[in-house]
């Protein structure tokens, strides 16, 4: 498609070519030749309305290889084709004649991009077909919509040298259809963006129109009138206060009675808007520069964070601090009497922060309250219990599938995220392994944020036959530090009695490598390398799940290493630590007991442990260093309507307190999360987190068997 390019030089497009009333490309032999010329397009000034800033002088306009041109001669015939083929991307591009003359009697008639529509009849030159829908921006900053910047030249005469011998030279002069928008986009959240749209309450954007060649000058008569002009983005990555360049190219619109509206609508229908101040009438041939800061138009009228003494007040008195961002007036409203105001402060002139004191003293006992925020169109509420914790709940932001499930044992789950400093993430995933073996790892990278990712490679399978792992490695968990990538996962050697494998009474293994690809050196028993050993052998009843999914975190020379043991009952998550300082870390591990205790979830719920038993599944373990604390995250409820997202918080890493559950934004019939970190484990707030879950499809075949997607979603502390 033909480009836009932020440069400052004419565009002179060279072709030699000629007419016909043929159907085909044209044919060699001729030496006729045929140039092409595109304006830059021209920053309107006139406009009296607008207060953003205009600019745009210097943008201009290249041929891609493969752009078609579509030409008409004024005798009558159909149109011809021209087709850019050498010289794509610089300010000339030629064409052999193919055989084709021009012809001195006639006069030719021009238009960008070439279409099939326009054959058809003795008239289609004077009803040649636009369209502006369908436009689409699938990176940052680029124009990608060179094939919606309708060009048309009418009447113009070939010139010979000597009329009695073929050949001659004929210019196009191009004129652009429309007008040129470019929109500097501030976002204010992070999110996968699925449309930018620019809308007015009435229909003033053409949607269709015909272009009539025989007019001298060509413009475009619309069809089909709309009242707003959208842009595609496939679910783009923008981070909070992020400023993004989009394009958009649009018919001749009178917008000055207007005051439009840019709306960014996320992959889950979730709103971004701005209104304009003001507005134009963009005219063909001129750009209109747009720079605006968006707001979250359906969020909480409340952002609220605590204060990190408050997750953990013990039995005295203790603060909730947390700030009300609104441009509207709204109320407080404490739901019991044991939360009371101690101050309130103007942060600036939108945003206010409040402390509430939770005045329970000397008791243990649960007690459960509210602070409710209402504003005049929305509310936010801030939940509280008093039994050593404050409840503050991470919510889950916008997400999108990035594997679909094809059926039964299709499927990636069970991610393990590493964020790394150039901005790179790197994902693990249990697949469905090959060669008879039940599992293996498939890794991919996003360099934007898990918009796209690199071509999916397999990076570790079972080990050699015979050695303890090699039927599988499943539960990818994963870290990174002192030059190596760590791999925890499950494996086992279980049969049953006919010989065929189960994959219960699993062991914890793990791995090195210098590189996340591999290949892996497997911890040996006593050091790295040759067949695998279990760093911790499961050792209860038989015919249970046993021991597995790893989760890794280093903080300070302490390396804590959370697990899954699973004989029956609840799944626990326990945890085992080592020094960094040794090399051979695994093999002089010490044991702490239960971190995470599900059954006390399952009593927390009103339920039976029993009755629970596997609805919750292993934890994917942080340390959050903005707040000096550790989190533990697993889906509760896994693979049924209800699953949800569970969180915990420890101060030592060693024993965790439930937090709460994160519901409104979690896809139904999830199952084994994992949540994004550096190598080291470690969250840093300042930038976009992200958890990613295997779920099963509203049309999934047999949800218990593996047809399973996987999502991708902003998490927000």
């Amino acid at each position: 498609m033909k480009k836009i390019v932020l440069a400052s030089f004419a565009l002179l497009a060279v072709l030699a070519g000629a007419n016909s009333c043929s159907l085909d490309e044209p044919r060699e032999g001729s030496d006729s030749r045929i140039e092409f010329v595109i304006p830059e397009f021209e920053p309107d000034d006139a406009a009296t309305k607008v207060t953003t800033a205009v600019s745009g002088s210097n943008i201009s306009s290249t041929w891609d290889a493969g752009d078609k041109i579509g030409v008409f001669p004024d005798m009558g015939g159909d149109q011809v084709s021209f087709t850019v083929s050498s010289g794509a991307g610089t300010s000339t591009c030629s064409f052999d004649g193919h055989g084709w003359a021009l012809v001195s009697t006639a006069k030719y008639s021009a238009y960008y991009p070439f279409s099939k529509e326009n054959y058809g009849d003795a008239n289609a030159y004077k009803n040649v077909k636009v369209s502006y829908l369908g436009q689409a921006q699938t990176e940052k900053g680029v124009f990608s919509v060179g094939d919606f910047d309708f060009l048309a030249c009418t009447g113009a005469e070939p010139v010979f040298d000597n009329p009695a011998k073929p050949g001659g030279f004929c210019t196009f002069n191009f004129s652009h259809l429309g007008g040129l928008i470019i929109l500097d986009v501030t976002f204010p959240q992070a999110a996968f963006i699925s449309t930018l749209e620019l809308v007015c309450e009435d229909a003033l954007f053409p949607q269709t129109g015909v272009v009539d060649l025989s007019q001298e000058t060509p413009a475009i008569t619309p069809t089909a009138m709309g009242n707003s002009l959208s842009l595609d983005l496939d679910g783009m990555s923008v981070s909070a206060g992020q400023t993004v360049r989009f394009y958009m190219m649009c018919a001749p619109a009178n917008l000055l009675a207007e005051r439009p509206t840019v709306k960014a609508t996320t992959t889950t229908g979730y709103e971004m808007t701005k209104q304009l101040s003001g507005s134009k009438n963009l005219k063909a041939g001129k750009s209109w520069s747009i720079s605006t800061t968006l707001v979250a138009s359906q969020t909480p009228v409340a952002t609220l964070k605590t204060t990190p003494a408050a997750f953990y007040p013990g039995y005295g008195a203790n603060d909730i601090t947390f700030t009300v961002k609104a441009t509207e007036a709204y109320t407080i409203t404490p739901s019991v009497d044991w939360l009371t105001l101690v101050s309130s402060n103007a942060v600036d002139g939108n945003t206010t922060q409040y402390t509430y004191r939770t005045t329970i003293n000397n008791t243990s006992s649960l007690r459960k309250g509210n602070i409710t925020l209402t504003g005049a169109t929305k509310s936010a509420v801030v939940k509280v219990e008093q039994d050593g914790l404050t409840l503050s709940v991470p919510v889950a932001g916008e997400g999108r599938t990035i594997y679909t499930t094809t059926g039964n044992y299709k499927y990636r789950y069970g991610p393990s995220i590493i964020m790394n400093d150039n901005g790179t993430i790197d994902a693990w995933f249990a697949a469905p392994g090959t060669g008879g073996r039940a599992d293996e790892f498939k890794w991919r990278r996003t360099s934007d944020g898990g918009q796209s990712w690199t071509a999916e490679q397999t990076v570790m399978t079972g080990g050699a036959t015979g050695s303890k792992d090699w039927w599988s490695v499943c539960d990818p968990g994963a870290a990174f530090f002192d030059g190596y990538y760590y791999m925890g996962y499950t494996s086992t050697t279980n049969t049953s009695s006919d010989g065929g494998l189960q994959g219960l009474e699993n062991d914890l293994f793990i791995a090195r490598s210098t590189s996340p690809s591999g290949p892996w050196q497997r911890w040996n028993g006593s050091g790295w390398g040759g067949n695998a050993e279990p760093i911790i052998e499961y050792n209860g009843p038989a015919g249970k799940w046993g021991i597995g999914e790893p989760s890794i975190v280093v903080k300070d020379d302490t390396i804590f290493l959370y697990y899954t043991y699973d004989d029956g009952g609840t799944p626990l998550t326990k945890v085992a630590t080592a020094s960094r300082s040794n090399a051979n870390w695994p093999g002089s591990l010490t044991f702490h007991g239960t971190a995470v205790d599900k059954a006390a979830l399952a009593e927390r719920e009103g339920a039976a442990a029993a009755s629970l038993a596997h609805s919750y599944d292993s934890c994917d373990v942080k340390y959050v260093e903005d707040y000096d604390l550790f989190y533990a995250f697993h889906t509760s409820w896994r693979i049924t309507a209800n699953s949800r997202l569970s969180v915990w918080t420890s101060t030592d890493g060693l024993t965790f307190t439930y937090l709460g559950d994160v519901t409104g934004n979690v896809v139904k019939y999830a199952h084994n999360m994992g949540v994004s970190g550096d190598g080291l484990g470690h969250v840093n707030l300042s930038k976009t987190q992200y958890v990613s879950y295997a779920y099963s499809p509203a049309d999934a075949t047999d949800r218990a068997h593996g047809a399973w997607s996987t999502y991708w979603s902003i998490l927000t502390y």
